[in-house]
């Protein structure tokens, strides 16, 4: 019984119970009339009884749905939490053990990073359907710095995005228009990311739950929605974006800087359902992006670290 309870839709159910209690309803007005009509009592009473009977097994029916759903996400967040830091941890050494022997070069470097991390952004969008019933990609934006020391202050005009990775059953096409781009994506071209890294900005991330409504809004206040891929619309609705960073405080390779972070790139998550971001759940849903970021963060920078190494050993090996 329970087997079948689970399978039945969450909207279906809700629907039943409304039913349901437009039912016990009626059937209490029509009770009350009958009270007064002793010939039609026992029938008042009747419907009456059915309603609220078919009212309670379907919040019988509704109470165990609810539970089983609590069930399966409290299952996929803490097997997903498992599966990313598992994948962290071996990756971690993996990288470790293939410089050790010399074998690490850029192509193992961006095969076994992109891989991991693909796997990792699709182990976050498995938490979120769980919790919102919507699929959902993600992918990770790479910061591109048009200048060669890291270290000096950087214009938001001179900041280009890669797209270093996507969750592994994200469209293929989602990437096409960066292949077709006959320049680099920028930065300063693309609301999402601007409004993160704002001085005048209070959320330290970017957090729509219909993207069309916010377009719309913009273009009323005079102003525009700028995204790089001019088919948003046609592939999501909804976004959650938030930046992959630590405090400078925190790395003791790079001077202080007018940023108080260092955004080594975006975490980027979003859905083609308005419903599937909800405002109510603004907060949670911004923690769970932003816990996934921050461990991101770690491997990104370990990728520039064997980057860096291995750069500098190929150009030690040139002057040979």
């Amino acid at each position: 019984m329970n087997k079948s309870f689970e399978k039945i839709p969450l909207g279906t159910i809700n629907f039943i119970t409304v039913l349901s209690g437009i039912f016990t309803i009626v059937s209490s007005i029509i009770s009350i009339i009958a009270f007064f009509k002793l010939e039609s009592a026992v029938f008042g009473w009747v419907c009456f009884s059915i309603g609220l009977f078919l009212f309670n097994i379907v919040l019988l029916i509704r109470i165990k749905k609810y539970r089983f759903l609590a069930k399966q996400r409290m299952e996929v967040s803490s097997e997903n939490f498992h599966k990313m830091l598992h994948s962290i941890r071996d990756l971690y050494f993996d990288l470790l053990h293939e410089y050790k022997k010399g074998d690490l070069t850029t192509s193992v470097l961006n095969k076994y990073c992109k891989t991991e991390l693909s796997n990792i952004l699709e182990n976050l969008c498995e938490v979120f359907e769980s919790f919102t019933g919507r699929t959902v990609s993600a992918s990770i934006k790479l910061v591109c710095y048009n200048r060669t020391d890291e270290n000096e202050d950087v214009n938001s005009e001179d900041v280009q995005l890669i797209t270093f990775c996507r969750s592994t059953k994200s469209p293929s096409h989602r990437g096409d228009y960066e292949r077709n781009q006959q320049k680099p994506i920028l930065l300063s071209d693309n609301t999402d990311f601007l409004e993160i890294i704002s001085t005048k900005n209070r959320k330290d991330y970017f957090y729509k739950s219909n993207l069309l409504e916010y377009s719309e809004k913009k273009r009323a206040e005079g102003s525009s929605y700028k995204n790089s891929n001019e088919n948003w619309s046609d592939q999501y609705k909804s976004t959650i974006v938030v930046p992959i960073r630590i405090d400078f405080k925190k790395l003791y390779h790079l001077r202080d800087s007018k940023s108080p972070f260092h955004i080594i790139g975006f975490l980027c998550v979003d859905s083609e359902y308005t419903d599937a971001f909800t405002e109510a759940q603004e907060i949670y849903n911004v923690d769970l992006a932003k816990s996934y970021a921050d461990i991101i963060y770690i491997i990104l920078s370990k990728y520039r670290y064997y980057q860096f190494k291995i750069y500098n050993n190929n150009k030690k090996e040139t002057n040979v």
